[in-house]
């Protein structure tokens, strides 16, 4: 229900789940959120809601470990490793965060954005991706800041197209072949 408050113990958990509510908090204690779900990479956690926020999970497996369509919604102090596709992502979403986290060993970009504004990625430690560190298209006003990333494949550490965006005080090293920044900004 909107404004709910989930706390999940110890132990692992092979779920899909749709999060729908408004305002729902999803704190792991020692929780293992495993995507690999009948034999099938699945998306672990998808936000529908506004406002929710998600700390304290270690995601394994899966393709996407958490989809975020609502507005609002924070992911802090997770590991995320090894999933097929994208750590985190957000589509068409405003105002998201993705704080404190360890991300490792992502198939495609550690973290994701598609049409979206006011993202902010902060204080994250990003190591191995097969695609980018951080991938923001026609995102606006998002805030790049404070991150360690290194150990990306084929792609940017960070990549953003939009307006209005900050990038600083990142730490980016071992792109492969790319640029450790590739910025497309423009100026309405």
């Amino acid at each position: 229900a909107p404004g709910d408050r989930i706390t999940v113990g110890p132990g692992t958990y092979a779920e899909n789940v749709t999060l729908t509510a408004n305002n729902v908090q999803v704190i792991g204690h020692s929780a293992t959120w495993d995507g690999h779900i009948g034999g099938a990479g699945s998306t672990c956690l998808t936000i529908e809601g506004n406002g929710c926020k998600v700390s304290g999970f270690k995601f394994v497996n899966g393709s996407t470990h958490v989809q975020v369509n609502g507005d609002g919604a924070t992911i802090s102090k997770c590991v995320s490793r090894s999933p097929s596709s994208d750590n985190f992502r957000f589509d068409t979403a405003v105002g998201g965060r993705v704080e404190k986290c360890t991300i490792l060993s992502s198939g495609g970009t550690a973290v994701s954005g598609s049409g979206s504004s006011g993202l902010v990625v902060t204080k994250n430690v990003i190591r191995g991706a097969d695609s980018a560190g951080v991938s923001l298209s026609s995102c606006n006003d998002a805030v790049v800041d404070h991150n360690t990333i290194s150990n990306i494949e084929d792609g940017e550490g960070v990549a953003i197209s939009g307006t209005g965006a900050k990038v600083q005080v990142n730490r980016i090293t071992g792109t492969d072949d790319n640029d450790g920044l590739w910025t497309a900004m423009y100026v309405a």
